[in-house]
């Protein structure tokens, strides 16, 4: 791996700081435009490098001190650490930019300002998290890194999303580590039993909803203590939450078929829209 410095010139399209090193842009997750960074690259392919953060040497004023203990590592929240109101500023410009992309030459437009939302966390109602494990059977659940997008680290907060939805992740992880028996699905290469666990919130109501989404194939099925287990997991978080077991079953030139098993609570969770 080789270090430099590197200025920061623009967000590419995915909010991705993005500068330039021989020639070449490298694209650096969490820096913004404007801020010096001393970085470590790789994945030189073409004219793209991946670049990731070791050190800022020029801070944004823009940039703000992160909530989140994993604002350099999580590939979710780009802009975490991104005042809320150069977010604002950033999408507004945005919009007007592809505004006048559908306007005969000549024409101009304003776009009308964009209307900040009265708690910018904790407002998504849908996660999903992925199982992985590496070849020395470490286990992990969360997110995918952001400079290493095959891999994932073990999510223990988020401010995108209601507070019990890590917490959610937490207790289904420390069931799998009680189960190990149980392997990460890593594809056709590694198959295994557990893919990913999708976590809702209904904020009409107030309602949780857990789906456990697993290998259908034979050979994956889960014993039914562990699905119990996996129950009692979510359960003490919340009593009343909503729980399925997702089936994918998969075979050769066919397409996959996906099962939903209801475990407990709530068939359903509301949600309204305004």
């Amino acid at each position: 791996m080789e270090l430099t410095e590197l200025l920061i010139e623009k967000f590419n399209r995915w909010g991705e700081g993005v500068g330039f090193w021989q020639k070449k842009a490298v694209i650096v997750p969490h820096a913004f435009p404007g801020e010096k960074v001393l970085v470590e690259l790789s994945r030189r392919r073409r004219k793209i490098v991946k670049g990731r953060v070791k050190q800022f040497l020029d801070v944004s004023p823009v940039r703000r001190e992160p909530l989140c203990p994993h604002s350099l590592l999580c590939g979710g929240c780009l802009w975490h650490a991104l005042d809320y109101a150069a977010q604002l500023k950033e999408k507004e410009n945005r919009v007007q930019t592809e505004f006048l992309k559908l306007l005969p030459e000549g024409c101009k437009t304003a776009v009308l300002p964009i209307v900040a939302c009265q708690e910018p966390w904790h407002y998504r109602n849908k996660m999903e998290f992925t199982f992985s494990q590496n070849r020395a059977d470490s286990r992990f659940l969360g997110l995918m890194i952001a400079q290493a997008s095959r891999y994932v680290f073990n999510l223990e907060k988020c401010f995108l999303a209601p507070v019990w939805v890590a917490q959610a992740a937490q207790a289904v992880r420390d069931w799998w580590l009680k189960n190990l028996r149980l392997n990460a699905h890593l594809g056709e290469d590694r198959p295994g039993h557990l893919k990913y666990l999708t976590l809702r919130h209904g904020f009409f109501k107030d309602e949780k909803m857990a789906i456990l989404n697993v290998c259908g194939n034979a050979g994956y099925e889960l014993a039914e203590r562990e699905i119990k287990a996996f129950c009692a997991s979510l359960l003490q978080i919340d009593a009343g939450m909503s729980l399925y077991l997702r089936h994918y079953k998969t075979a050769a030139k066919t397409p996959t078929t996906i099962i939903d098993q209801h475990l407990q609570g709530p068939a359903y969770i509301h949600e309204t829209l305004t």
